[in-house]
């Protein structure tokens, strides 16, 4: 005897369709699953971790005190050769450790150099740096007078802001980069035990793996709430008003979700004591290091000490 049908091969039902209007393209619906899934895959999964790289195969000791040396270099490092030396020396070591070059590329040298740009905008200008003239904007019929503020007739690009601005760049696009290899190539349960094996302070650790572990899921409940929201929103009448309610609502989940965390850090805080956390975050120790770690820890610090002289020496 057969079975019927329905009972093989049951009837999906469709997917509802995204509600009409502004809300169905909102910034919120648009940025939080891709958030999250780029979370999930790239800091959560730990599959670039599990690769057989140059940098996988380095005790995270290793490679924590090497990428500290190398962040103090580029923080000291004033060179434009030595910074674009750094920049670029990144992308080789990704490659090195089979970590996506475009995934790594799209965040490190687009995302971080973007955001950084849009601080370091007004710095370039001579309203706030007087310098030479690189390039002239607008020009006004005489000074302007802001209060007790006077501004130059013209406002204008400034070669000493723009020098300022690109070196600033530069160094926090190396750090950044420095700090991605880290994350991307060593699992988070392995840092936080080398990081406490470095004698990092416990509750800093702590902080920084409830953080990890909890980031995650805040995230998955803010998509979740924008959702269930769309979920249950008729479209607006008008684009005005579906700006204004997009903007209350991003408000509302905003407290909505704060509150949330709130009251999920005490429950965990509890759950934590009651099952005898005292303070400290413990991990399985890592193995002594072997000869091959040894020789990479004294080359990347004397690479690292290298980076530094060298950019004294060019000036």
């Amino acid at each position: 005897m057969s079975l019927p049908s329905w009972l093989i091969a049951a009837p999906q039902a469709a997917p509802l369709p995204p509600p009409a209007g502004r809300a169905a393209h909102s910034f919120l619906a648009r940025s939080l699953p891709g958030a999250a899934e780029a979370l999930r895959r790239d800091l959560f999964s730990g599959q670039i971790a599990s690769r057989p790289g140059f940098l996988q195969r380095l005790d995270p000791r290793v490679k924590a005190l090497v990428g500290l040396a190398f962040l103090v270099a580029a923080g000291l490092a004033g060179h434009p050769l030595t910074l674009g030396v750094l920049c670029l020396a990144a992308p080789l070591l990704a490659l090195a450790s089979r970590v996506p070059l475009g995934a790594f590329a799209a965040r490190v040298y687009l995302t971080v150099p973007a955001f950084t740009a849009i601080l370091v905008a007004p710095a370039t200008t001579n309203w706030v740096r007087a310098g030479t003239d690189a390039l002239v904007i607008a020009r006004f019929s005489g000074p302007l007078h802001l209060g007790p503020l006077t501004l130059p007739d013209h406002l204008s690009l400034t070669t000493q802001g723009l020098a300022s601005a690109g070196t600033l760049l530069t160094r926090v696009t190396a750090s950044v980069s420095i700090a991605a290899l880290f994350i991307l190539t060593t699992r988070w349960t392995r840092a936080l035990g080398a990081f406490r094996q470095l004698r990092v302070p416990a509750l800093l650790v702590a902080v920084l793996g409830m953080a990890y572990r909890y980031l995650f899921l805040l995230l998955t409940t803010a998509t979740d709430m924008v959702a269930a929201r769309r979920s249950r929103t008729v479209a607006p009448t008008t684009r005005r008003s579906g700006r204004r309610e997009g903007r209350r609502f991003a408000g509302l989940a905003a407290g909505a979700l704060l509150t949330k965390a709130h009251r999920l850090s005490e429950d965990v805080s509890l759950a934590m004591i009651s099952r005898g956390f005292d303070g400290d975050f413990r991990a399985i120790p890592e193995p002594a290091l072997r000869a091959g770690n040894w020789i990479a820890l004294v080359a990347g610090l004397a690479l690292a000490a290298g980076v530094v002289g060298g950019d004294r020496l060019l000036g």
